[in-house]
């Protein structure tokens, strides 16, 4: 039987008097424990000293913690390293950790995209993208992204959250923004698939994506509408080069590039595409609808 000197002797005596208890009950919860001990071995039914719980001091103890402070450390500095790049383009670490990119797309429900049709607005920036896409929306047929609560009902936020984009601000100086090769085309397969999962009507067959960054990115567009079996349309909008306001004024290097990105899109056999010239539009709007109906409800371009 282990031997133990109770912390209070009994009966008043001195404190430093040994005492020969017996442990007549132990019970353990956690790491605190509660002790019993009886008087004597002969005497289990006598006066009883019962200690209050107490929390061990052993060194297994304090090694175990000590590795499990280690372990916790390590995470946090594994999930500080994962966001960082995100964190120092000005992100919380709460929107670092949202924009971990994630592409596994068998990780997300099934989606029928049977007899939809992905229809992909682009244009210059500040070019009438937006009342285009007002336009297209009137439609009882097309569900866009406004359900999503973005500016302008694009999908550069959304890309951005998802960890496809780097952090994006107003004054557009972020070149990945309009970089051609990001997003992936697996990124966009899935980006695709997670639009119609929560902000698509997908009771409706045009699905509108409207983003002016999305001009030069059409091949990896191409290839993710590949991946998914969804059929793919283009409305590509220009403009006139001095057709621009002295809050935004004319930058050719930017105009020519992009520009650049517009005639590949309407340029490559592969994809359907209709070019919209700002003027014409502004002109004569009856003809621009029936352009564009023609267009979304033909089989081919």
């Amino acid at each position: 039987m282990p031997s133990a000197k109770p912390l209070l002797s009994q009966d008043g005596a001195d404190a430093n008097t040994p005492l020969l208890p017996v442990v007549e009950e132990k019970r353990t919860v956690g790491s605190w424990s509660r002790v019993t001990f009886a008087e004597s071995d002969s005497d289990r039914k006598g006066p009883q000293h019962t200690f209050a719980w107490r929390r061990p001091s052993s060194a297994g103890f304090n090694i175990g913690w000590g590795l499990f402070c280690i372990v916790f450390l390590m995470c946090v500095c594994a999930a500080k390293l994962v966001v960082q790049n995100n964190v120092s383009n000005g992100a919380s670490l709460g929107e670092g950790l949202l924009r971990m990119p994630k592409d596994d797309i068998s990780t997300l429900p099934p989606v029928d995209w049977a007899n939809k049709i992905l229809l992909i607005v682009v244009g210059l920036p500040f070019s009438g993208t937006s009342a285009l896409e007002g336009l297209i929306g009137t439609s009882a047929a097309v569900t866009d992204l406004c359900a999503a609560g973005t500016w302008q009902c694009e999908d550069s936020e959304l890309l951005t959250q998802l960890g496809f984009v780097t952090f994006i601000d107003e004054e557009d100086t972020c070149a990945q923004r309009w970089d051609p090769e990001q997003p992936t085309p697996t990124q966009f397969a899935y980006a695709f698939t997670d639009f119609a999962l929560k902000y698509w009507d997908m009771s409706k067959d045009l699905l509108l994506d409207k983003s002016p960054p999305l001009l030069g990115k059409h091949v990896n567009i191409k290839a993710a509408a590949a991946m998914l079996g969804v059929r793919l349309k283009f409305v590509v909008l220009t403009r006139h080069p001095f057709s621009w306001s002295p809050s935004k004024p004319f930058n050719e290097t930017k105009y020519l590039d992009r520009m650049r990105h517009a005639l590949n899109a309407l340029q490559d056999p592969s994809v359907e595409s209709l070019q919209v010239q700002h003027m014409n539009s502004c002109l004569s709007s009856a003809l621009l609808e029936e352009h564009l109906f023609q267009f979304c409800t033909t089989a081919h371009r």
